[in-house]
């Protein structure tokens, strides 16, 4: 799931301003012919991080650059380290042992708090809990691999010898492990009594205990419950577990391995590579929303720099949520405005009077012409 979700975030890679090249080509142009696995390449070392905590990644080169990018298993490498950094890597493949430059290599790894390994990955943090779920179904494996019968002590009248106990034992086996042998019938003479003392599968009908485990599993890798057991409430409470495992997991993950693969790979090259999950539909969903929600907010009176902190709007750079708010005019503008704005009203005040009198005079001459 977790590289999955990598995969699907979509990325360019850049020279200065330029764009290059976009996940979605069709055909990658010939100076960047080296890098066509790349998207192979970040599905794995996702999974190789989660697993292994490291990835390693063979920069095969020519005097012009590198020729061709290829992925290395994890378990076949070991990073030598020196002083202050790692001076090699070394690779052992079966009994065939090699040592390569750390300029042939991009190193990717979970940083943790020692100097020289990474931290524990999640994989291992989720072995507790993966190897109880194991241990149930090897359980009901080897359940159905003797027969469908519990684990069965035989006791016998007396004191047999060690001949005659192993015998009972050879017959036990023979008749009754095996399940072509579950449920068969068998007449026996001799005074046999079995006494069950292990448990069967109606034991393993713990859905908590199983439930639990799984949840554990899904916290030590970062992934949401209901993603991974479909037990999401509804369906805004699925989407907001999905943006969630992309805030809190994927996209910090997408980061760092960016930072570590531009300053190995890319960088040298003159090149940067980097990722756009603003463009998936998760977020543009959000951004929508958010989009509504600022508008609403200002045009109810509250200042554009407030509501951008109150939504966690992501401004350019160099932006501040102040640049925002509109720039208040200087106080001899101001002061003209309200001038011209009081010199208006006056000159409308004294235009609406004169009209008012006019038409009261005309009323009186035409009163005086009509009794005369």
């Amino acid at each position: 799931m977790r590289s999955n979700a990598l995969l699907a975030m979509p990325w360019s890679i850049y020279r200065g301003d330029t764009e290059l090249v976009r996940h979605d080509v069709d055909e990658w142009p010939k100076e960047l012919a080296a890098y066509q696995g790349l998207e192979e390449l970040l599905w794995q070392t996702e999974a190789a991080l989660c697993l292994n905590a490291q990835a390693f990644w063979y920069k095969r080169r020519s005097r012009l650059g590198p020729i061709a990018i290829r992925w290395l298993d994890p378990s076949t490498m070991s990073p030598v380290w020196g002083v202050d950094a790692i001076t090699a890597f070394k690779r052992q493949v079966g009994n065939a042992t090699s040592e390569l430059s750390p300029e042939d290599i991009v190193y990717t790894r979970l940083a943790g708090i020692s100097e020289t390994t990474p931290r524990t990955a999640p994989a291992a943090a989720a072995m507790s809990a993966a190897g109880v779920l194991y241990n149930v179904n090897e359980f009901a494996a080897a359940f159905f691999k003797r027969g469908a019968i519990k684990a069965t002590l035989l006791t016998v009248e007396g004191n047999p010898p060690q001949a005659e106990r192993e015998r009972l034992k050879a017959w036990w086996q023979r008749f009754f492990t095996g399940i072509n042998k579950a449920f068969a019938a068998e007449v026996v003479s001799a005074a046999v009594t079995p006494v069950v003392v292990g448990e069967g599968l109606s034991e393993l009908t713990n859905t908590e205990l199983t439930a639990t485990e799984r949840e554990e599993i899904a916290t030590a890798l970062g992934v949401p419950h209901s993603l991974v057991m479909s037990n999401a409430a509804n369906f805004a409470t699925a989407e907001a577990d999905r943006l969630t495992f992309y805030d809190m997991t994927v996209v910090p993950e997408a980061n760092s391995i960016a930072r570590q693969i531009n300053a190995q790979l890319f960088a040298p090259a003159g090149m940067r590579f980097e990722w756009h999950p603003q463009e998936l539909t998760i977020y543009q969903a959000d951004e929508n929303e958010r989009a509504a929600a600022f508008a609403a907010y200002v045009n109810a009176g509250i200042k554009p720099s407030i509501v951008a902190q109150m939504l966690g709007l992501n401004l350019p750079e160099g932006v501040e949520p102040e640049d925002l708010d509109p720039e208040p005019q200087p106080v001899q503008l101001q002061q003209a405005a309200q001038d011209a704005a009081g010199t208006q009203g006056a000159q409308d005040g004294q235009g609406h009077a004169t009209g008012a009198a006019g038409y009261s005079t005309g009323r009186r001459t035409t009163g005086s012409i009509a009794g005369e």
